[in-house]
């Protein structure tokens, strides 16, 4: 798999069977547009482990890792709406990559 860009966000995480439903439903109609929204932001895609955990990987690729740390990106971050961190906080672990270049 070639990057489309030189900056990622990865992103690994589970998600509590029981709010799944719901992860999907934020994850794919509001995250996900959001993000890939921003200016900079190239792609999104979310990957589910056959086996093993975390279950879930998500990655966004960007033009530069200055995206990442630019008005746009962190505008967007600091203001997560509460499904975000509701979300989020069914999920139980996450680890989060962020860098390029």
């Amino acid at each position: 798999m070639s990057l489309a860009g030189l900056g990622v966000v990865a992103i690994w995480h589970d998600i509590a069977a029981e709010a799944r439903d719901d992860f999907y439903e934020w994850h794919n109609r509001e995250h996900m547009p959001e993000r890939v929204g921003i200016p900079g932001f190239l792609r999104g895609r979310r990957y589910i482990a056959v086996r093993g955990a975390p279950t879930f990987f998500t990655l966004y690729e960007a033009t530069g890792t200055d995206v990442l740390a630019g008005p746009h990106y962190l505008a967007r971050f600091a203001s997560e709406q509460t499904v975000t961190v509701n979300t989020a906080a069914a999920g139980g672990n996450a680890a989060l990559l962020s860098g390029g270049e």
